[in-house]
């Protein structure tokens, strides 16, 4: 079942107040609430929780905190978009204010998911501190072939 954002949306980014089983009862009751009430949630998941968090619920589209634009092969420490993928990210969340990019790193970044189709929505969250470059919002990137 394809998953949309649909507005309005709730958001739940446990950051790195929450590890291990702690994510993952907060995922299953986020993902009863959205079933319950019929809403989007997004749930931004640590990278080492994002393969239970989107194993274990139904109604939760999960995101990346964040990925890097390298490709596979050399290389550590690095947070590999395909990787993300792999774990059941269906979203990445890109220039939170912890850890902000350059518009030419959101752009290659972008380029990135879209390569991967990173989520069947390709969803990605931009946000702009300075409200220059972005609106703060939730921007749709759809995949052109």
């Amino acid at each position: 079942m394809k998953k949309e954002i649909r507005v309005p949306f709730f958001e739940v980014g446990v950051k790195n107040y929450l590890y291990g089983d702690s994510v993952l009862d907060l995922a299953i009751a986020a993902d009863k609430a959205a079933a319950k009430y019929d809403i989007t949630v997004l749930f931004l998941s640590p990278y080492t929780e994002i393969r239970r968090v989107a194993e274990r619920t139904k109604h939760l589209i999960v995101f990346a905190s964040y990925m890097d634009t390298l490709y596979p092969g050399r290389g550590m420490a690095d947070i590999l978009p395909e990787a993300v993928k792999a774990a059941g990210a269906e979203g990445v969340v890109l220039n939170h204010c912890e850890r902000p990019m350059t518009l030419s790193a959101i752009r290659e970044t972008i380029k990135r998911a879209n390569e991967l189709e990173l989520g069947r929505n390709g969803n990605i969250c931009i946000r702009d501190q300075n409200l220059q470059n972005f609106p703060e919002c939730m921007v749709k990137i759809s995949h052109r072939r």
